[in-house]
């Protein structure tokens, strides 16, 4: 009697596609993010840092001082060495966004919550609606000039930070509203919209950017490519929820 055939291991749908290659800079700053990990040491590592790092001169040169710095026999670069040529050749990810004044704000817009009459609660919506003003960002002259030096899109208009990734937050929002006011027609309205966001979110639409040296030694733990790939796509869609793994909104 023959044996039967063993299940090869299943790929989600949303797991086709190709990956999408990333540019030179980005490769490099990944050594340099593994670099790191390794000097470090787990507790003293943050993998959000390196990644949105941008150079202070061309790629060839950062990348020859970077592979000059002396290293132990095993590999390692000490932590007074890394951290100086970090100081030396590479920016900082928050100087790729600067404070842009939003030319349409308006510090009590018209026919502003015309149904709230307690003047403390207008006093704080007026001072919610305020926080708009201060999160407002433009890309740096730098980023412009120079965009292979960064890893920031050369956005040519103003963004405010919250709007810039959506969190997958719809669901669980209209599942309070619900419970709170047991609206069902609002629920079935809001179906739709649920409905192509969650497809979104499965559409694997997401790319892969970068994946810290930790992330990869637990993808090495699982025995198919169909089971790492999927991995890589969870974490790739955790980065673009909007809670992403970044310094760049940090101030």
């Amino acid at each position: 009697m023959a044996t039967p055939a063993q299940p090869s291991p299943i790929c989600m749908p949303s797991d086709s596609g190709p990956v999408v290659p990333t540019t030179p800079l980005v490769t490099f700053l990944e050594r340099l993010q593994e670099t790191a990990l390794d000097t470090f040491g787990g507790k003293n590592f943050d993998p959000k840092l390196y990644v949105d790092l941008s150079l202070k001169s061309n790629l060839s040169t950062t990348q020859d001082a970077f592979d000059d710095l002396p290293r132990t026999p095993n590999g390692s670069v000490s932590a007074s060495d890394l951290n100086g040529f970090i100081h030396r050749y590479l920016n900082g990810a928050e100087m790729d966004l600067v404070y842009a004044e939003p030319t349409d704000f308006v510090p009590e817009p018209e026919g502003f919550l015309p149904k709230v009459k307690n003047p403390e609660v207008r006093a704080w919506a007026l001072e919610v609606h305020s926080l708009w003003k201060n999160l407002s960002r433009r890309v740096a002259d730098g980023v412009l000039e120079r965009p292979e030096f960064h890893t920031l899109l050369p956005l040519a208009k103003p963004v405010v930070v919250p709007g810039s990734r959506q969190p997958p937050l719809l669901s669980a929002m209209v599942y309070d509203i619900y419970n709170r006011i047991g609206d069902m027609e609002f629920a079935r309205n809001s179906l739709p919209a649920l409905v192509k966001e969650h497809k979104f979110w499965s559409s694997g639409v997401e790319s892969f950017v970068s994946l810290a040296q930790s992330d990869q030694e637990t993808a090495s733990k699982l025995l198919s490519a169909s089971e790492k790939h999927h991995l890589y796509r969870e974490l790739a869609s955790a980065a673009e929820t909007g809670w992403d793994f970044s310094t760049r909104w940090m101030r």
